[in-house]
């Protein structure tokens, strides 16, 4: 069961292999000091953060559209526990404290992809690490970072 009210954000990466972000003609990789506060810029610059108006009540769900989301670039999804801005996580899992996986991806066989999200630290003893505190599904569209 989630714990939070949770907002997504996408952000374009550099390079979708190892998740690199240019900001400000820096760049930034998963696990630099900088990189979840720089990829959190890219997606307030680009509008690819979720209302949370939009965001689905518990055990519910939602069609969010997000008009600004261009599927010719690759994106990174960031987690906003509980809409914090100072609590966030990759789908680059390297960007994480410890490294933590806080996405896995859950293949439907539809011709979608599904993520189901963890939002509490994934290697905390507070965590029940069932990646169901959110799930994500998105058609016709590659997402990176897995």
């Amino acid at each position: 069961m989630a714990a939070f009210n949770n907002l997504l954000a996408f952000y374009p990466v550099t390079d979708p292999l190892t998740g690199m972000v240019t900001l400000d003609g820096k760049n930034y990789n998963p696990g630099d000091a900088k990189y979840l506060s720089s990829a959190l810029q890219l997606a307030k610059n680009y509008d690819l953060i979720t209302n949370p108006n939009s965001m689905p009540s518990y055990q519910d769900s939602a069609n969010i559209v997000l008009k600004n989301l261009n599927p010719s670039v690759p994106h990174g999804l960031l987690l906003m526990v509980n809409g914090s801005e100072q609590n966030l996580f990759s789908s680059f899992s390297a960007a994480n404290p410890g490294g933590a996986s806080q996405f896995m991806s859950i293949a439907t066989g539809y011709g979608s992809l599904m993520f189901g999200v963890e939002d509490l630290l994934s290697t905390s003893k507070e965590s029940d690490r069932d990646f169901n505190d959110l799930l994500v599904q998105f058609t016709g569209y590659k997402l990176t970072g897995t």
